[in-house]
């Protein structure tokens, strides 16, 4: 059971990342300041659960 939580955790935050990654690259594309803002605070929210996700599901740690 263990293993299963580990892989969809695994899958959520490369998944997460690629979300990052596309809003980073619309970021380009993007002329209104306001949209670029809302682009960026989502992004740093994306980045923000990463983190938590790796942080407390740390392998090196078990599933907690």
């Amino acid at each position: 059971m263990q293993g299963n939580a580990k892989k969809v955790i695994e899958e959520s935050i490369t998944s997460l990342e690629s979300c990052v990654d596309s809003l980073q690259e619309s970021l380009n594309f993007v002329k209104n300041q306001n949209k670029k803002e809302t682009l960026e605070q989502a992004i740093h929210s994306l980045n923000d659960a990463c983190e938590q996700l790796s942080q407390r599901f740390d392998p090196r740690n078990g599933i907690q």
